[in-house]
């Protein structure tokens, strides 16, 4: 296991520790990016296939990884040919029976089968480069942007149903969901989280505003409560039913990049300061300030064991276990 901490971006040997959660880097899974500094490095997007894979993608590629060793086990790639921004991936999903599912800017949700590294089938239908996507309980997909729509896709073989559901007025960047109360909530480019019931009809069933830039991130912490990250470099908490914003909290001195929920009432965030910071849902405590990346901290992901997954634009995947510092 490799115990580096976070004292400094790509460090060994060193141990990051608060006095309620310690952060123990157990594998670094390196493979992604040219070697030149560029957007060409950027892990753009995480996603746990089950319980011993995990895919992440850069640029044109998806790398399928091995979670108890670290190997690579198949690369997926698009074809790099097109005149659409080299046809980089800008958001993963998976499916049951561990299905791969990419959003690209090629503008079409691709749905692979991870085990022979073909395209199963292909959504089309936003106008726009997707900039991310996300599921909504076992048979539906919900994918956002630049064209400021929301698209619902069915994942049932035969079914061809989808939805459209328009309210931004700019590019919309963040989406989740919450598939218990069926609930997806999206951020965009216009300072605005809005709030949506695909299984209810198309219509915005609450905006939330107060951020003052684009929201990059979204996360559901429970089925009333939501967090947001925004290039304003707060976090903010939200209470879903009565649009109260809980928190503020001044999370990074840089934009935030990233949300995941890591247990009940707990989630990270990451910035573009390449820190990771863990928190509390309830009262916005920070249990934890990882330096992670040796910049933008892109991604991330929870996965398998009760572990996180970060991506950064240093083309790195780091594999982290978070515990508290007594154990």
């Amino acid at each position: 296991m490799e115990k580096t901490a976070a004292v400094e971006a790509g460090t060994d040997d060193k141990e990051s520790q608060t006095a309620t959660l310690q952060a123990i880097r157990v594998r670094t899974l390196k493979g992604h990016g040219p070697g030149e500094s560029s957007q060409t490095c950027w892990v753009r997007a995480i996603v746990a296939l089950g319980e011993q894979h995990m895919a992440s993608a850069c640029a044109s590629e998806v790398m399928i990884w091995d979670l108890q060793n670290g190997a690579c086990l198949r690369t997926l790639a698009f074809p790099t040919d097109t005149a659409h921004d080299q046809n980089w991936i800008s958001g993963l999903a998976s499916l049951q029976g561990g299905a791969a599912v990419a959003a690209s800017s090629d503008m079409a949700v691709h749905v692979w089968d991870v085990a022979s590294g073909g395209v199963a089938y292909t959504f089309v239908g936003h106008s726009s480069w997707i900039n991310t996507l996300c599921p909504l309980g076992p048979d539906k997909l919900i994918s956002a942007g630049d064209d400021w729509t929301l698209r619902v896709w069915s994942t049932i073989a035969g079914d061809s149903s989808k939805l459209v559901l328009s309210g931004h007025t700019d590019s919309v960047l963040a989406v989740a969901s919450d598939a218990a109360a069926a609930v997806v909530i999206s951020g965009a480019k216009d300072f605005t989280l809005r709030a949506w019931a695909p299984n209810q009809g198309t219509e915005c069933m609450a905006t939330f505003e107060g951020h003052a830039n684009w929201i990059q991130s979204v996360a559901c912490i429970s089925r009333n409560i939501f967090a947001s990250g925004s290039d304003d470099k707060t976090v903010r908490l939200w209470e879903l039913e009565s649009g109260v914003c809980m928190h503020v909290l001044d999370a990074h001195s840089l934009g935030v990049q990233s949300l995941a929920v890591i247990s009940e009432g707990t989630f990270v965030s990451g910035g573009s300061d390449g820190l990771i910071k863990a928190w509390t849902a309830a009262d916005g405590n920070c249990l934890a300030s990882i330096i992670a990346h040796k910049s933008c901290v892109r991604t991330l992901a929870t996965i398998a064991g009760g572990m996180m997954a970060s991506g950064g634009d240093d083309k790195n995947v780091h594999i982290w276990a978070l515990c508290s510092p007594a154990a």
